[in-house]
């Protein structure tokens, strides 16, 4: 494999890494409440809020604690004192609680439709692949060394005596 073949292989995943590490967060909406702008099953990229600030008509990623943790993707429609008013968009009401900013984990930035669902159904299959490459790539990598490591033991040159 040539150099630039690698570099090009390992791009995407560590531009995932890296984004991810920037606190870039990949979500998939389950529900209908942001069709049409997110439709159900999008891969949805939020930025961080420091780097994205929200604000009102932002659809935004925020943690949500009522008889447990849930991360929401709804829009702004409105600030106040309290914090965000928020609403999904195919929603008739209003959310019920404000959003502190604080509690907002990202900004939409990027939405890919479907993307999620080839990502949720793909992904047993795609964890087991990558175990499989893995596994496969290391013992391919011991069994370079050790074929090395005998080659050069069997042919190495004596000195002539």
């Amino acid at each position: 494999m040539s150099v630039a073949r690698a570099v090009f292989c390992a791009l995407p995943p560590l531009l995932i890494v890296a984004l991810h590490l920037a606190g870039f967060n990949f979500v998939v909406p389950l529900t209908d409440s942001m069709e049409p702008a997110v439709p159900r099953y999008s891969l949805v990229l939020t930025a961080p809020p420091w780097l994205v600030e929200p604000g009102v008509g932002d659809v935004v990623l925020y943690r949500l604690e009522l008889a447990g943790t849930y991360l929401v993707l709804h829009r702004v429609v409105g600030a106040t004192e309290r914090g965000f008013v928020t609403k999904g968009d195919n929603r008739a009401f209003a959310d019920p609680w404000r959003i502190r900013r604080g509690d907002v984990v990202g900004v939409a930035v990027l939405v890919i439709p479907w993307l999620g669902l080839v990502l949720l159904v793909l992904r047993p299959a795609a964890l087991l692949a990558l175990l499989w490459l893995a596994a496969f790539l290391l013992t391919r990598r011991i069994v370079e060394a050790v074929l090395a490591r005998r080659s050069s033991r069997c042919y190495t040159k004596r000195p002539a005596s």
